[in-house]
């Protein structure tokens, strides 16, 4: 039997407690947060959490990145708490290149729960 969203939605409220900034990445980060952007008015964002609910937490507010140009690539987030600790990253569904300076927004942002797979 799966797990119900009775432990889901908990367990996907526990995983943002700390996380307090986002960032940026070209690649998947390792263990440190590698691959995070730089340069060009780049900076990691805020970010807040609404409440949990069926196994999923979203942002209550949409990240807005300043990105440098020079064919750098968006293509992960990274979770962050307010002293720099790194706990890991999400793989971005839109991942978009950038030949000249932009900006990148990460909306709707969300961070889930899920039953293992086998």
């Amino acid at each position: 039997m799966a797990f119900q969203n009775g432990m889901l939605t908990p367990a996907a409220g526990a995983a943002v407690t700390d996380v307090a900034e986002v960032s940026l990445h070209s690649a998947e980060p390792d263990g440190s947060g590698s691959n995070e952007l730089s340069g060009g008015g780049y900076a990691r964002q805020s970010v807040t959490w609404g409440t949990p609910s069926s196994g999923m937490v979203t942002a209550s507010n949409d990240p807005e990145f300043s990105v440098p140009g020079e064919g750098t690539w968006v293509r992960w987030c990274g979770l962050w708490d307010d002293s720099g600790a790194f706990f890991g990253a999400i793989e971005l569904d839109t991942q978009v290149e950038y030949p000249a300076a932009g900006t990148y927004t990460i909306s709707p942002l969300r961070v889930g729960a899920r039953n293992p797979t086998t």
